[in-house]
């Protein structure tokens, strides 16, 4: 990336935080928080568009000039470029994708200067806040334990190593995670923040009969970031990426009710007196969903809401809102699916949370 360009972009990161936020108001974000939180000017979404298409553009250039004279590639580096539907026409076609989107995805990292020793820290981090805001629950102490370690056996893995095949893990799960991946975040990597999967992964060890170095294939959960996640949480007035929302989210999916279902049974009671089916996002013919298909995902955004109480505690109260709506923003662009209520209903639930609500100063509901 040239010099002018690398300075525009810390320019818009700076931003993020900073001229684009919207007045701190600890009244708004309590009564109106997907409203709130939401509110950022026209000017700051632009600026993050042209920086995203900055990066896409000369990581695709790069992979363009590499692959120069295969016809192949070249043309499924234009799916990079204006992201389609997958899945493939044929076989060949995804190889060529493939080929294309590896080499796109080294470049990317290369123009958006991923250091990964700092992400994986910062992926640490928000371990810990889950940590502490299992701790402070009136559960018994073997199952916080229970809890806290399935939480510390989630894994970090970078998005951009995955989809780049620099990641050693069980061979039919590798075309799995890349056609996964890239279907969630996008061609180009813009489209979705995190996610949790479940995976089978080559660790490293000694076979005990002959003292040989094997790799044994071992089940558990890793928690993968989107490019642009990177992106959005970096403060480039203190070199620090900013804890998230997303990635709390994620690491909620580790104890979420598919392992405790009995623990959340009051959370869920509560839901579904409160929250109206027509809120919820209606299903593919028109038929509104329950609760219960949401499930999941509420109980994963309230660890999240548990995790940004634990670390919105550590900062001086004045700060604490644009705190919160660093780590909320993300929340804002995503779209209703099957199984995920939208983002700003989303934001909304969140600041129901009692924890968060006492963090923020906010009055009880």
């Amino acid at each position: 990336m040239r010099t002018m360009d690398r300075l525009a972009a810390l320019f818009f990161l700076a931003s993020f935080w900073g001229a684009s936020a919207p007045t701190a108001s600890f009244a708004d974000i309590c009564s109106t928080p997907a409203e709130f939180v939401c509110a950022f000017s026209q000017s700051a979404a632009d600026r993050r568009r042209e920086l995203q298409a900055l990066w896409a553009e000369s990581a695709l250039n790069e992979t363009e000039k590499l692959f120069a004279g295969n016809r192949g590639v070249l043309a499924a580096l234009q799916r990079i470029a204006d992201p389609k539907p997958l899945p493939f026409a044929d076989a060949q076609e995804f190889k060529h994708f493939e080929q294309a989107s590896r080499v796109y995805y080294r470049r990317l990292r290369q123009e958006m200067d991923l250091n990964e020793l700092q992400l994986r820290e910062f992926f640490s981090l928000h371990q810990e806040f889950i940590k502490q805001a299992i701790d402070r629950q009136a559960y018994p102490p073997a199952l916080r334990a229970e809890m806290v370690n399935k939480v510390f056996a989630t894994e970090f893995l970078a998005f951009e190593r995955a989809v780049a095949g620099e990641v050693q893990v069980e061979g039919q799960w590798v075309r799995g995670l890349f056609e996964g991946s890239l279907d969630l975040c996008g061609a180009d990597g813009w489209r979705k923040t995190a996610f949790n999967r479940g995976v089978k992964i080559e660790v490293p060890g000694i076979d005990l009969l002959t003292g040989m170095a094997i790799n044994r294939v071992g089940v558990g959960h890793v928690v993968m970031a989107c490019p642009r996640l990177y992106a959005a949480a970096y403060d480039e007035a203190t070199k620090e990426y900013r804890p998230t929302a997303s990635l709390l989210h994620e690491l909620g999916h580790s104890i979420d009710e598919k392992y405790f279902a009995k623990v959340y049974e009051p959370l869920v009671r509560g839901w579904e007196k409160r929250l109206p089916v027509h809120k919820l996002w209606p299903a593919v013919g028109g038929k509104p969903e329950p609760v219960s298909e949401h499930v999941r995902e509420l109980i994963a955004d309230h660890w999240s809401a548990e995790g940004l109480a634990v670390w919105l505690e550590r900062a001086p109260v004045a700060e604490r809102v644009e705190m919160a709506v660093g780590a909320l923003h993300s929340r804002c662009e995503m779209v209703p699916s099957r199984g995920h209520p939208s983002g700003r209903l989303r934001i909304d639930l969140i600041l129901e949370n009692a924890s968060l609500r006492q963090a923020l100063a906010c009055p009880a509901l």
